[in-house]
């Protein structure tokens, strides 16, 4: 049986659970433990009661906090379960351990992963895609028999009350240097890069992402989740997928992802803007709801542009990179020139060459363009 381990607290127990659900979609004859002080042990007997089908398992490992009291605290987003993953020695018996994030899902079998040989090594991991002189921790296959033998996990804890290090990946990479085994990279799909990358002009980035063709684990790193209200990252749809099934499918294999989560619509509208005002915006949303609207910025939008992600028939992208532009662009159908304030005039060049329709209205249109208007 493999083992695999998270370490989580309640507020985040929406996101475990779509990583179990990523898992299991795709695996059987898995031992998933939680790490945890504060999950019901109902959420866990009604998890089971599917998983049985599977020869499989979650199992509650609860933790009392304290043991941390003397940790740095992590940064603002993380609480100090972060630190949970360094007990696995102390608390699985397993010899080989996966450890997971909870911003992360499964999307292939991982039975070659774990027939990955440890022994030479303390732990295999993918190198961090930003940061190439580090590892990075949010997928690790562990020698738990070596962390146990060894006494990393309290090591780790350590170096980190010695230093006042508040970064579980920065604790290990001290604390390992450079003794680690290399995954390949498609176990540690790294999410959430895309606009740090764009801005530092890191081309060789996108030349790695682009590089895997088919990730097994996908990792949304960095503070854009998919989760959040909005967010700039890649295979948002993905995760919600994997939110939104069915444990009882998942253990028939009676599922196709994509498939409750698509919907087809008549048209494709986009609209760049620098600002929050866009003319008659949320009208003509309430009005098409057969049409899609792509609504995009350069910067976070305001809360007048981002309630609009309640309708069904829109989707906003805050912080959008020139990657992301040029796809939006070549997906639409027509392209509304309705936003108040300057106007992007690469966006409308490429609208223009691609013969796409604009259309606006006499308030809010360019004053250089010849469209129609209404």
């Amino acid at each position: 049986m493999k083992t695999i381990a998270l370490s989580v607290d309640y507020s985040w127990i929406d996101q475990a659970e779509t990583t179990l659900k990523s898992i299991y979609a795709h695996n059987q004859d898995v031992k998933t433990y939680i790490i945890n002080p504060d999950i019901p042990h109902e959420w866990f007997m009604n998890i089971n009661g599917y998983l049985k089908e599977l020869s499989s398992e979650v199992i509650d490992l609860k933790i009392d906090l304290s043991r941390f009291k003397d940790m740095p605290n992590p940064e603002d987003r993380i609480s100090k379960m972060v630190y949970g993953k360094f007990l696995i020695p102390e608390l699985i018996k397993e010899d080989k351990v996966l450890y997971l994030d909870s911003d992360v899902i499964v999307d292939k079998n991982l039975d070659q992963l774990f027939e990955t040989n440890i022994e030479n090594r303390p732990l295999y991991t993918v190198v961090d895609y930003f940061n190439p002189d580090q590892f990075n921790s949010g997928v690790l296959l562990i020698n738990n028999r070596f962390w146990y033998n060894n006494n990393i996990g309290n090591q780790l804890l350590d170096l980190g009350k010695k230093y006042n290090l508040n970064n579980t990946q920065v604790m290990m990479n001290a604390g390992f240097a450079q003794n680690y085994g290399k995954l390949d990279p498609k176990y540690n799909y790294q999410i959430g890069y895309e606009r740090k990358s764009y801005w530092n002009d890191k081309d060789s980035f996108y030349a790695f992402f682009d590089h895997i063709k088919e990730p097994a684990i996908i990792h949304f790193t960095e503070r854009d989740k998919p989760f959040n209200i909005t967010d700039t990252t890649e295979l948002r749809e993905k995760w919600w997928e994997y939110h939104n099934l069915e444990w009882s499918k998942i253990i028939f294999r009676n599922f196709e992802l994509n498939d409750n989560y698509d919907k087809t619509f008549d048209g494709e509208a986009y609209i760049f803007t620098n600002v929050a005002e866009v003319q008659n915006l949320e009208e003509l949303v309430k009005k098409l709801p057969n049409i899609h609207f792509s609504i995009a910025a350069f910067t976070p939008v305001a809360f007048l542009l981002s309630h609009l992600s309640q309708y069904d028939n829109v989707t906003i992208y805050p912080s959008a990179t020139a990657k992301k532009q040029i796809e939006l662009i070549n997906k639409c159908t027509v392209y509304l020139d309705i936003n108040y304030g300057d106007k992007n005039k690469m966006v409308l060049n490429r609208i223009k060459r691609r013969q796409v329709p604009i259309l606006a209205f006499n308030s809010s249109r360019s004053e250089s363009r010849n469209y129609d208007a209404y």
